[in-house]
């Protein structure tokens, strides 16, 4: 029951905190300082400094492209969303900490009057090619990685948790994605 409760409120029993880190020979110990040395940590490993420069100029040039999404509508995978989708999205979710927007299993019990107001949302959304602000954001938990040292940032792992509502969202897309993707033959075996 109470493993039941935790995971309604959010929390995760094996998470502890952190106490202080190392760095630069320094000492952190309060919280904001913790979570600024974290912060630093995963930005570095996230960072473009180990691309090579062929990439970094291939990058560079795809992000000058203008994509326009309307063009093509009428293709199989460009069309609005069936509540076909949206169930079997929500079946083939697995049971979460909730995001910031504090939802996660509820979803498999919405009546089917919800699910429709959820599809027309999540239809407005792929159709207006708007993405809602609050969905970028994401609590993040530093993970220890097994065998480390607690004390050094680099030792821990980053784990995002995004909102319920958009990973069911991008389930959906993903869906779309992968069929055309091994319809067309696109992917290799490999």
């Amino acid at each position: 029951m109470w493993e039941k409760v935790r995971k309604i409120l959010g929390t995760n029993k094996f998470y502890h905190g952190i106490s202080f880190l190392q760095t630069n020979g320094q000492l952190v110990s309060h919280t904001k300082g913790i979570a600024n040395t974290l912060g630093s940590a995963f930005a570095n490993v996230s960072s473009g400094d180990s691309y090579s420069q062929t990439f970094i100029n291939y990058k560079k040039q795809q992000e000058k492209r203008r994509i326009d999404f309307n063009t093509l509508t009428s293709l199989a995978y460009n069309v609005d969303f069936s509540l076909h989708e949206l169930r079997r999205a929500i079946r083939s979710s697995h049971p979460t900490t909730p995001g910031p927007d504090g939802i996660h299993d509820m979803l498999k019990n919405l009546s089917k009057k919800s699910l429709g107001l959820l599809l027309i949302l999540f239809n407005r959304i792929w159709n207006e090619h708007v993405f809602p602000m609050a969905w970028n954001r994401a609590i993040v938990i530093p993970i220890l990685k097994p065998g480390k040292n607690p004390e050094d940032p680099s030792s821990y792992r980053p784990i995002a948790l995004t909102s319920c509502l958009c990973k069911t969202l991008e389930r959906m897309i993903n869906a779309r994605l992968i069929h055309v993707l091994e319809e067309k033959k696109i992917l290799t075996e490999f």
